[in-house]
C-alpha cells in the first residue's frame, strides 16, 4: 500500500492550520524530494497569485512513526478571507475531464450552446465552494470558446481576467514544469459580488513539478527527469491556447517570464531549498527497519531512501535548466543547430558556467572555465554513435573543437533517459547501473577514463580539469 494522504476536520479553527477547521495532510509518496509542493506554491504567493499555505507534520499513528505530511491549506473561504477576498465569491474547481461520455479535459473547450442547463451541467462538471454565480461563470466559458485569438481576445481578456495574476499563473507554471497544471489542478474565483472584479486562478497540487515526469510504462511515480517541457497548455484548455497565440498577451507572458527568472534565479531558489532540505532532512530516510516506524505505510515516497540527496539535487538541477530551454524559446538566445552548439569562452568566462544548449533548449553539456590561456569559439558536436560503435553507457559522442581556444575547467556533460524514443542510455531503467557511469575520451582507439561524478537521477556526469584545446571526443561508458 502507498502512502496515504489524510484529509481531517477539527471542530474549531486550529492555529497550526492557518485558522482553518480543516488540515489536508499531503502524503508526497510520489516526490522524493518532498519540497516540490511546498516549494512551488512559495513561488505563486511571491509573484502576487493566490495560492495555499503549506506547513510540515510529522505524523504518529498508534505510537508509530508514519511519515512525513505537508498541510496545503484547502481552497476555501478561509484562503479567500486569508488572501483579502470576498469568502462568498465564487470559487470552482474544473473536473470535466472526470466526467464520463465527455472526451475533453478542459470546459473552456465545451459548447456550452449545447447544453440545456446550465446549472446543473456546471454542478456536474465542476466541484465549487458555497454559492457561486453560474451565469458569471457561463459567460465567461462561452467569451474562450468562441473568440478566437487575436486583437479581439485580448481586449476582452483584460477586461475579464486579473491579467497581471493570470499571467503570472501561467508563468510560474511554465518555471515549474508542471506536467499536469491546466486540466483540473487549479480554482477558478470571481468575487461576483463587486461589478469590477475580475477572474483569478489559484493553484493546487504541485508535487509533480520541478523535473518530474509522467511515463505511461511507470506512471507519475518514476525516476525519470524532464526539464524541457514545451511553453504550451495542453489539456483542451482553449483560454490558455489563445493567450499564447495572441500576440499581446504572449508578448506580456514573455517579459514577466524574465522577469521571474530574475526574481527566482538559481540562487535564490537554492536558498529556499537548503531552508526545506534542512528541515526534512532528518525524518525522509526514516525507514520501516527503524522501530517503531512505519507500520501501515511502506516509508515516505516510493523512491530510494538512501538517494535522497541526489534527488534533491534535481530540483536544484532542474532550475539552471529549465531557465535555458525557457530563453531559447522565447528567443533570448542566439540561434543554435539542433546537434552543434557554439560558444565563446574568454576571460570573463573563468568560474562561470558556459551552457551548450541546442536549438530546441536541450542542454548537452556545461563547461566552467577555471584557467583561459586563449580565448575563442569552442564548437560542440553531439552524434549518435555508429552502428557497431556502441558503448557500455550513453550511445552519443560528444566532440569538442576548441579552434585557437585553450582553456581548462570543470566539464559537465548531460544525456536524455526519458523513454524508448528519447533514450540516449543502453537500458531503460529509471536508474539501475548509472552509477557507474564515467566520462572517457577516445584517443585514437583508446578511452581514457576520467575521474567522474554522476548523479542518474539527473542524467549528468562531470569531470574536473578537463582541458579544452584542438579537437576532443567525449563518451559516457561504464
Amino acid at each position: 500500500m502507498d502512502k496515504k494522504s489524510f484529509n481531517v476536520r477539527f471542530e474549531d479553527p486550529q492555529a497550526i492550520t492557518f485558522g482553518s477547521n480543516r488540515m489536508n495532510l499531503n502524503a508526497n509518496y510520489s516526490d522524493s524530494s518532498m519540497m516540490r509542493d511546498q516549494l512551488s506554491f512559495e513561488m505563486f504567493r511571491d509573484a502576487d497569485v493566490m495560492a495555499p499555505r503549506t506547513e510540515y507534520f510529522n505524523l504518529f499513528m498508534n505510537d508509530s512513526y508514519e511519515g512525513l505530511y505537508a498541510h496545503v491549506e484547502r481552497v476555501d473561504s478561509d484562503l479567500l478571507k486569508a488572501n483579502g477576498r470576498n469568502g462568498d465569491g465564487t470559487l470552482v474547481r474544473d473536473r470535466i475531464r472526470d466526467v464520463e461520455d465527455i472526451d475533453i479535459n478542459s470546459t473552456f473547450s465545451y459548447d456550452l450552446s449545447t447544453v440545456e442547463d446550465e446549472e446543473a451541467f456546471f454542478e456536474e462538471v465542476f466541484d465549487y465552494r458555497g454559492d457561486p454565480e453560474w451565469q458569471a461563470l457561463a459567460e465567461l466559458i462561452t467569451w474562450v470558446y468562441e473568440t478566437p485569438a487575436g486583437d479581439e481576445f485580448a481586449q476582452r481578456f483584460y477586461e475579464e481576467m486579473d491579467a497581471e495574476r493570470v499571467i503570472n499563473f501561467l508563468a510560474v507554471h511554465f518555471l515549474v514544469g508542471d506536467i499536469d497544471a491546466f486540466g483540473d489542478d487549479y480554482w477558478w474565483y470571481l468575487d461576483h459580488e463587486d461589478p469590477d472584479a475580475k477572474w483569478e486562478f489559484i493553484p493546487w497540487d504541485k508535487d509533480l513539478t520541478f523535473g518530474s515526469h509522467s511515463r505511461t510504462d511507470y506512471g507519475t511515480m518514476n525516476d525519470f527527469m524532464r526539464y524541457d517541457y514545451g511553453l504550451s497548455s495542453g489539456w483542451d484548455n482553449a483560454l490558455f491556447e489563445k493567450m499564447l497565440e495572441t500576440p499581446e498577451i504572449k508578448s506580456h507572458i514573455d517579459q514577466n517570464l524574465e522577469q521571474l527568472m530574475e526574481t527566482f534565479n538559481e540562487d535564490e531558489l537554492n536558498s529556499r531549498i537548503d531552508r526545506y532540505y534542512e528541515r526534512i532532512q532528518p525524518f525522509v530516510p526514516i525507514s520501516s527497519d527503524t522501530e517503531g516506524a512505519f507500520n501501515i505505510h511502506p516509508q515516505n515516497h516510493f523512491s530510494e531512501l538512501s538517494d535522497f540527496d541526489a534527488q534533491v539535487d534535481v530540483v536544484r538541477e532542474y532550475i539552471p535548466l529549465r531557465y535555458q530551454a525557457i530563453n531559447t524559446r522565447i528567443g533570448n538566445y542566439k540561434e543554435q543547430e539542433r546537434d552543434q552548439v557554439i560558444h565563446m569562452i574568454d576571460e570573463s568566462n573563468v568560474g562561470e558556467d558556459v551552457y551548450f544548449t541546442n536549438s530546441r533548449g536541450d542542454v548537452f553539456a556545461v563547461f566552467t572555465p577555471s584557467t583561459v590561456d586563449q580565448a575563442g569559439e569552442v564548437t560542440l558536436r553531439l552524434d549518435e554513435l555508429a552502428e557497431g560503435d556502441v558503448v557500455d553507457g550513453v550511445q552519443r559522442t560528444y566532440a569538442f573543437d576548441s579552434g585557437e581556444a585553450d582553456v581548462n575547467g570543470q566539464l559537465t556533460l548531460y544525456y536524455i533517459s526519458t523513454n524508448d524514443v528519447t533514450n540516449w542510455y543502453k537500458d531503460e531503467e529509471p536508474i539501475g547501473d548509472q552509477w557507474g557511469l564515467s566520462i572517457a575520451e577516445r584517443v585514437g582507439a583508446e578511452l581514457n577514463v576520467m575521474e567522474t561524478d554522476v548523479n542518474p537521477y539527473t542524467n549528468r556526469a562531470t569531470s574536473e580539469d578537463v582541458p579544452l584545446n584542438g579537437t576532443h571526443e567525449f563518451v559516457i561508458t561504464q
